[in-house]
């Protein structure tokens, strides 16, 4: 777990270093990556916070350092694609909706789902001119999916469902 915490922070600065033209095919390959870590890190969080003791105590407090780095390194990235309106948002959406869907929704935390719609709504936000129905109908499916039993963050989402 200690390499995997230097491995991101390593990550981070890359992305930081990162030209604005070369973002949208880095961020296409990494955002995926960083969400399947969140959500393994996050579901391990809970399993650790559930049953505490002392022998777990570092290991709790690196997946909370772990996850402190990839939720930087999320903003991070948001950050970057709102700061530059030109860029293209196909690479990383495309890559988005392929992890979503190569999951069952209902399986990951709704952390992890939030955060990639964040993405996601920002990439259509920017290009609403893109004809996107099959991101339309994987938001309408993931505000059913993942959110049974929240009907604020499902409302939500079915609002920014309906243009």
């Amino acid at each position: 777990l200690e390499a995997e915490v230097t491995q991101v922070m390593r990550v981070r600065t890359r992305l930081g270093d990162a030209e604005d033209q070369r973002l949208p095919k880095i961020l296409g390959a990494l955002l995926p990556k960083l969400l399947m870590k969140l959500n393994r890190n996050d579901a391990a969080l809970l399993i650790e916070a559930s049953s505490p003791n002392k022998s777990n105590i570092k290991m709790y407090l690196l997946r909370k350092e772990l996850q402190n780095h990839l939720a930087d390194i999320l903003d991070h990235a948001l950050h970057r694609i709102r700061a530059n309106p030109k860029m293209s948002a196909a690479s990383w959406t495309d890559s988005i909706q392929t992890y979503l869907a190569e999951n069952q929704v209902a399986e990951l935390l709704p952390e992890t789902v939030e955060r990639a719609f964040v993405f996601l709504r920002t990439a259509f936000a920017r290009h609403q001119s893109l004809s996107l129905p099959p991101l339309i109908q994987m938001l309408d499916a993931l505000a059913q999916e993942a959110f049974e039993g929240s009907s604020q963050r499902a409302g939500l989402l079915c609002e920014t469902c309906a243009f």
